[in-house]
């Protein structure tokens, strides 16, 4: 089964990024440092109208720093990727993934620097249009309307966002215990008990995902659906014996990984919680030692 992922959330836009965006980045943030310098009148460029010069220089600071940021990320990333792979060439787990043999906690949401420089920069993108749309009024009204949906667009995503923020304050967040092994091999049963923070009644979707540049596939589900309370549930999930299905998070743009969706229908909304999961494929014994948990080292 070889199914595309609708809205799926993507593992890959988090660490990936190509080799030129670190001068793409510095070439931006220095574009950028000069149109403000003109915007300011530091240098005397005499461009106009000056709103958007320093509109644009701000835009360029921000996309500039932005890729330098990812660049350096990715960097740190094949770093460690590299040494991990020569010390440890037959248990990726031990260097593809901060993985914690004792469990998995719901995947963390975005980084709060990364979403205030988006902020930021919706914010450079929409501010042009609104002093466009206040210098020009309804002489055009193209201008007013964009500077319209760029603030409706930006309040329907603050909104949006602070409803998700005060729904994970209220519900509390899950946790998933690993307490047979670490990690769980293809062929053989997974035992995970889930510890959420309120009684429910959730649907459990174990999938295999693949991603491949820009698109997602599914490439196993099972799903099962249990009432449980704030105790925990003890879940089995019995995996496929096909090897190539195993956990590769060590590619620069190809991965693959296993995720556990947990949902839920609560008062406010469906409540929704995602945990990936250590799922590699049986390593002879020729090539690597039987893991064990006290024997893991996490990074």
């Amino acid at each position: 089964m070889r199914e595309p992922l609708v809205n799926p959330e993507p593992l890959g836009s988090r660490v990936a990024a190509g080799r030129g965006a670190l001068p793409a980045g510095f070439a931006l943030m220095l574009l950028g440092t000069v149109l403000l310098a003109a915007w300011t009148q530091i240098l005397p460029l005499g461009v106009s109208p000056r709103w958007a010069v320093g509109s644009t220089g701000l835009i360029a600071t921000l996309v500039g720093w932005m890729l330098v940021r990812q660049a350096r990320r990715s960097r740190a990333r094949r770093h460690r990727l590299d040494e991990g792979r020569a010390r440890h060439p037959h248990e990726p787990w031990r260097y593809d993934h901060p993985w914690n043999p004792a469990g998995a906690g719901e995947r963390p949401g975005p980084d709060p620097f990364d979403v205030a420089m988006e902020v930021a920069l919706y914010v450079s993108f929409a501010l042009p249009f609104n002093l466009w749309a206040f210098e020009a009024g309804w002489s055009a009204p193209g201008v007013p309307l964009a500077a319209l949906l760029f603030d409706l667009s930006f309040a329907h995503l603050s909104a949006r966002a602070i409803r998700d923020a005060r729904g994970r304050a209220r519900n509390g967040r899950c946790r998933l215990l690993f307490p047979d092994r670490f990690p769980f091999r293809l062929g053989e049963t997974a035992r995970v008990t889930f510890l959420p923070r309120q009684p429910l009644e959730p649907r459990f979707v174990l999938r295999c995902i693949e991603e491949s540049g820009e698109e997602s596939f599914e490439l196993f589900r099972e799903t099962q659906e249990w009432a449980c309370d704030a105790s925990g549930l003890e879940l089995e999930f019995q995996l496929p014996d096909r090897p190539g299905l195993g956990t590769r998070l060590d590619h620069p743009t190809a991965l693959r990984y296993w995720r556990l969706d947990v949902m839920a229908d609560l008062p406010d909304g469906e409540r929704t919680a995602g945990f990936l999961l250590p799922v590699y494929a049986q390593v002879s014994l020729t090539a690597a030692a039987d893991p064990q948990r006290d024997a893991v080292s996490c990074r």
